[in-house]
Formats: C-alpha cells, structure tokens, sequence
C-alpha cells in the first residue's frame, strides 16, 4: 500500500503522475512533500458537475494502467480521487479538450499555476513547510469559502462574469484561460 491506498502499483502511479507535471525533476522536485500531501486529501466537490473532475482523476488510473499493463481490481477503482489526482487530471483535460489553441498552456504549466494561486508554491521541502497551512488552504478551495472573483481557488480573475464560488470547475478553468490565455 501507498498512502494507505491499495495495491495496483500505487507508488509508481504516483510518480508516474509526478512526471506528467515534471515535479520528478530540477526546483519542482522541492514540492515533493506538498505532493504526497495532495495526494492524501481526497477531492470533494458540492457544485452540479464537479463530481467529473473527481471521474475524470480515478479515470487517471486507467490511463497508467492501460500504459503500463496492470490488471485494476475493483478495490483500487473504489478509492477516492485525490486532490492531485483531479488536478493532474484537469490539466490533461484541458490541453485534449481545448485543442487547437496554441495559447493554451501546457499541462504541466496549468497545473503549477493552480498551485500557485491557490497559494501553495510557498510550501517546498525545507523550512517552508506548514501541513496545516497547506490543508486549511485546500479547504478554503474545496469548501468554496474562497472569494466571488476565484481568489483562493486555482482559477482566480480580475473579471468574473458572476460568482466564482457557485460555478463549476470546468466553468472557473474557461473563464480562467480567456482572461489570461485568450488574445
């Protein structure tokens, strides 16, 4: 077992995720204690639709699978996607998804930009490192106690169209990119 999950090669999923971000490597390779801490907080969601991102993260798991030809068993398939499972998840989405744009960012780059604005790059490896400050930020953003224009969410804008907090991720995320990718 692996974080307490079960057994379908859990480690190597979980770094298998940490390269598709590039957090295997180089000044991302700091953030591996923040890592292994997203990856610990189950996602939980309250808004109509979001439950597809935590989908979209287990459905990570088939990917790895598939890719590395590992049987899944109906226990590893039940656990609870994590928060770095969604993220890491969404930033493929994205870049499969909103294709043919070539400001899009990359998923690696979308990913560390939602850790940055949800306040997260600050938590490295050395004397940076607050588990607390780290798990109450992730609340504010999943208990969507976070601000009407997305600040303290992965997706903060200067514009909003309406209240962040009631708008479905996928929805924050396009909003997101046309303020900040759309020429």
């Amino acid at each position: 077992m692996f974080n307490g999950r079960p057994n379908f090669y859990w480690h190597e999923y979980y770094l298998w995720m940490l390269r598709l971000i590039q957090a295997d490597s180089g000044e991302k390779a700091n953030y591996q204690l923040l890592l292994a801490v997203l990856d610990a907080i189950p996602f939980r969601w309250s808004v109509p639709n979001d439950d597809n991102r935590a989908i979209d993260g287990i459905d990570l798991r088939r990917k790895f699978a598939y890719e590395n030809y590992i049987d899944l068993t109906d226990e590893d398939m039940s656990v609870e996607c994590s928060v770095l499972e969604m993220m890491v998840a969404l930033s493929l989405r994205c870049d499969s998804d909103i294709t043919g744009e070539p400001e899009i960012p990359h998923p690696e780059t979308l990913f560390w930009e939602m850790i940055s604005n949800l306040d997260l790059d600050k938590f490295t490896n050395d004397s940076t490192w607050k588990g607390e400050e780290v798990k109450e930020l992730i609340d504010i953003w999943l208990d969507r106690k976070f601000r009407y224009d997305g600040s303290g969410s992965p997706f903060p804008i200067d514009s909003p169209s309406c209240d962040q907090r009631k708008l479905e991720i996928w929805g924050q995320l396009n909003e997101y990119l046309i303020e900040n990718y759309d020429n």
